[in-house]
This record gives C-alpha cells, structure tokens and sequence, in this order.
C-alpha cells in the first residue's frame, strides 16, 4: 500500500467553538497515525476560530483552511470532503477530541478486516473534558456488514453507527454522496446510504472518541 493510499484526510466543520478548537485540532495533529491532513472548514464563524484555523495552518504543513460564508454542518463537511486529499475520511466535531492512537487503530482495524468502514466506541465528557462515566456509546470488537448495521436500528448498540464522526471511511463511500443541506440530524439521512455500501465495517470497542456534552447543546450545531 502507497503512501496516498494510506492518506488519511480528517475534516472538522467549525463554527463558534472557539472555547474547544485548539484542543480539538491538537488532538488530531498529535495522532501517532501521522500520513494524515487536517482540513478546517470554517463555517463563517463569528468568534476567533477563523484567527484560530490561520495560525494553526501557519505552524503545520498538514492543516488547510477552507473559509466559507455561513451554510452549516452539512455544507461545512462537504466543502471538507470535495478538498480532501486522502484515500480515507474522518470527521472530528470542533467541541469534541479524539484520542491518541485514534486514527492508527481504526486504520489498522479496516486494513486488517478488508472493511470499508471502522468505528470505535464513544466516552461523554462534561464540558470541561473529564469524562462521564454513565455516558458511554458501546460497540463490540467484531466485523459485521453493512446490512447487519442496518438491521440493528433503534437496538442500543446501533447509536454509535449513525453518527458521521467516530469512524474512519474509505474515500470512495463519499464518491457521489454527501451530506444533506438545511437538515437537523444529517447524518441519519445519510446513514441508510452509506452503510448500504459498506461490505464491511471494523468494530473497535474501546472508546478512541470524546463527545463533550455542551450545557447548550445547539451551540455544537455549524451553522445557524
């Protein structure tokens, strides 16, 4: 495998996380999996996450900036897949962080299953970042398909499956699909689509993925 199909391009849609972003964005730079790019698409934030995104660009090669006017989370994340490089995708929200071996575990995990898809269980943080421990997305280690995904809808274990982040994705799921624009919970309308072409998906239970649960939860929306 070459290193462009190794490329991992990991998108985070930014828009008044000014408080969380550079933990965010430290956490991804700071992978050991490190054949990755970081694209920043701010989703005209009125804080300082655009200053932010600039300087952050400046001090690594690996980060690019795509500044757009406000359309919202769907459009932020298509703007990131449309740029994006790599022959794998990952999506991180601004608020959330992920951890260190991350991207390295769930690329292993798809390599070695042959999986067009890996995903890993999900730790709540309050909004200071310690962790909740009776708030606890949870997924088996195992490979199931696409259809098996599907069929466990509305089961507990299926709540991890429908978010976009949490997850590593072959480019080529995302050839003609993308994300629907002006829709509350995007990622279930895509949902059904995507793992409809997913022949494998590499289940990691540990919990690699840091959902900070925000006092205000529309302030975690992009976009208006």
């Amino acid at each position: 495998m070459t290193d462009a199909q190794k490329l991992v391009s990991v998108i985070i849609p930014i828009y008044k996380a000014e408080k969380y972003l550079s933990m965010c964005v430290d956490s991804v730079l700071n992978q050991t999996y490190q054949n990755l790019e970081v694209i920043l698409v701010d989703d005209g934030s009125p804080d300082r996450c655009p200053e932010i995104c600039d300087e952050t660009a400046k001090r690594d090669a690996r980060v690019r900036v795509i500044h757009q006017a406000n359309q919202g989370l769907s459009a932020a994340r298509n703007a990131g897949i449309e740029a994006a490089r790599g022959a794998w995708l990952s999506f991180v929200d601004s608020d959330d962080f992920v951890a260190p071996d991350f991207l390295e575990t769930l690329h292993d995990a798809a390599v070695r299953a042959g999986a067009d898809c890996a995903l890993c269980g999900v730790q709540n943080v309050d909004e200071s970042g310690k962790l909740i421990d009776s708030a606890l997305m949870r997924v088996a280690d195992e490979v199931k398909t696409g259809r098996e995904v599907l069929r466990k809808i509305g089961r507990d274990d299926v709540t991890p499956d429908l978010t976009a982040w949490n997850k590593l994705y072959r480019r080529k799921l995302f050839n003609t699909l993308r994300y629907p624009a002006g829709r509350q919970n995007e990622d279930v309308f895509v949902f059904a689509e995507l793992f409809c072409q997913v022949q494998r998906a590499a289940c990691v239970a540990e919990p690699l993925y840091f959902y900070r649960k925000r006092i205000r939860s529309e302030e975690r929306r992009v976009g208006k």
